[in-house]
């Protein structure tokens, strides 16, 4: 079931759903706006009656509290209750806890009839800056200290958002020497880019992740002077994220097989 308890808030739908509705309104969301991310967000699993039942208990709970249900979620969540809410998981999996959930059903049901009081204030916070982990332009080319003394080429290719953070995704070039490349070499190297195998499988594109959030993640690459002159397809949906150190590893491991 998910649940460790037959109260309204012993699952991690109902916990999820009213702390994702503060943090709307602590955002700057309107009421409205809070409710909406909320049920775009379970909208594919709008025919999961379970998972209905605990958003919008948890949706018209968390509102009334503050002071700013309405009335549509407050008729949806009732016309739930009326329906039986839950209760037939309950009664399915977890029989003796059954008076329990019914008694919670009703004590929410009581207080959505009931008066709600005055809108609570919402302080909203200050969204903080998201950090530019990178401000090179694509194409830019930096090396990677590797285990084996070589150096590895990787070339930007994009950003990824993070939320927080927006993060540099490199493609690593078919290139590995203690000697820099010209720049034709380099070209080259870049028309196909090394797909290097982690326990993820086989990557093209990768992020690197910092071991200390004090300071930039950029710190384990040094850029170089080249820049490509060829765009190397970027797919978002394909970044994987590593350790610098643990790439490296990744990529001397690559051309050990290769020399196989």
């Amino acid at each position: 079931m998910g649940a460790w308890g037959p109260s309204l808030y012993s699952d991690d739908t109902t916990c999820e759903v009213r702390d994702a509705y503060i943090e709307n309104l602590k955002s700057g969301r309107s009421d409205t706006e809070a409710y909406e991310q909320i049920l775009r967000s379970y909208a594919d699993l709008a025919g999961d009656r379970q998972v209905m039942c605990l958003v919008y208990f948890a949706l018209a709970d968390t509102a009334w509290k503050h002071g700013r249900l309405h009335e549509h979620i407050k008729t949806r969540a009732l016309e739930l209750i009326g329906q039986g809410g839950d209760v037939f998981v309950w009664e399915r999996d977890a029989p003796g806890e059954v008076p329990a959930r019914r008694k919670a059903l009703h004590s929410l049901e009581t207080r959505l009839l009931a008066d709600q009081p005055e809108p609570r204030k919402i302080k909203v916070a200050k969204p903080k800056p998201k950090k530019i982990r990178c401000t090179a332009p694509i194409g830019s080319v930096f090396t990677l200290d590797l285990p084996s003394r070589y150096k590895a080429f990787l070339a930007l290719v994009g950003f990824l958002d993070l939320g927080k953070s927006v993060d540099p995704v490199f493609s690593i070039l078919d290139w590995r020497s203690h000697n820099a490349p010209s720049q034709k070499e380099l070209n080259e190297a870049a028309k196909k880019s090394l797909p290097i195998k982690s326990g993820l499988g086989l990557n093209s594109h990768w992020g690197i992740f910092p071991k200390d959030e004090r300071r930039n993640v950029m710190t384990c690459l040094q850029q170089t002077n080249f820049s490509l002159s060829i765009d190397i397809p970027y797919d978002p949906s394909q970044v994987v994220f590593s350790y610098a150190e643990s790439l490296a590893a990744d990529i001397d491991a690559h051309y050990a097989v290769s020399a196989l």
